[in-house]
């Protein structure tokens, strides 16, 4: 799985029996979600996560890890997609940490062993969207690698009109 070093969280892979901890986790991130969407999380967006894939796409193409912290509490999720939008790439469609878990690096761990994963499995590149609202987000994905790709929209996320910024991070041998 992705590999990640840190005593007072573990992260593995989740999946749909999971989506209540992850719905709540929406509903604790809900400045992120005020944010993108310009309201709170839908009821619904636990279980999406685990569901919405892009098209061409099959069920076992996506991967869902989550963060836990030493009492088992949901800390974060990372959804990423293979082989989207081509061969040889990968997706970041989510990072969302819960407030308590920011700015101590565990974004940064998350991403670099995403970025392990993704090669030990053979991907060249990472690629993820970013709205344009989502300032902090953009300057986090640029620290770490991401360059920009294109710029797309503006599309309706939930309540909200955003461009989207695609980011591409290229993946050393």
């Amino acid at each position: 799985m992705i590999p990640f070093d840190s005593p007072d969280y573990c992260l593995r892979r989740i999946d749909l029996s999971a989506a209540g901890a992850v719905q709540t986790l929406c509903e604790t991130c809900a400045d992120f979600f005020w944010l993108v969407e310009g309201q709170a999380a839908a009821p619904g967006v636990g279980p999406d996560i685990f569901k919405s894939l892009p098209p061409g796409r099959l069920c076992e193409d996506k991967f869902v890890c989550g963060l836990f912290n030493r009492q088992e509490d949901l800390q974060g999720v990372l959804e990423g997609v293979r082989h989207y939008p081509d061969e040889g790439t990968w997706w970041i469609g989510l990072l969302m940490l819960a407030p308590a878990a920011r700015r101590q690096g565990l974004g940064r761990k998350i991403v670099e062993g995403f970025f392990e994963f993704v090669r030990r499995a053979g991907g060249k590149a990472v690629q993820l969207g970013v709205v344009e609202d989502n300032r902090d987000g953009y300057r986090f994905w640029r620290r770490m690698g991401f360059e920009p790709l294109r710029v797309t929209g503006p599309r309706i996320f939930g309540a909200k009109l955003q461009v989207v910024h695609v980011l591409k991070h290229n993946l050393e041998p």
